[in-house]
């Protein structure tokens, strides 16, 4: 709940001052192949789903606070520490006024390679 609260104050403040962006950053990945993790079924009965395998497309986008902005970055392969910092590299290079980046707390957000790029960005 405090994070929630922080998300929330902040976002009063850049409404209020007007002075920096507010932006939300996230990763999603696409399949063809569905995702069953658990059924129900009649007892005596047999459910089956046919396996099969498709590419995953991975998706990885910045979104301004009040919607008005996505920028998408679409990666097939998988998206390790690397492949976020060159997303959030080339982002920022597309900035113009201060910005606050909010990020979850996935794995490749707490690599040591990520934690040593933050000192960049926040120059």
């Amino acid at each position: 709940m405090q994070h929630k609260a922080e998300l929330a104050e902040l976002k009063v403040e850049v409404i209020q001052t007007g002075q920096h962006d507010l932006y939300y950053c996230d990763e999603a990945g696409f399949s063809l192949t569905p995702s069953v993790p658990y059924g129900w079924q009649p007892v005596g009965e047999r459910i089956e789903l046919p396996s099969s395998r498709s590419q995953q497309i991975n998706v990885l986008g910045f979104m301004r606070y009040d919607g008005t902005h996505v920028d998408p970055y679409v990666i097939q392969g998988t998206v390790d520490s690397a492949v976020v910092i060159a997303c959030i590299d080339n982002f920022c290079r597309k900035l113009t006024r201060p910005t606050t980046l909010v990020i979850d707390n996935a794995p490749v957000h707490g690599s040591k390679y990520f934690e040593s790029m933050i000192p960049q960005w926040e120059g």
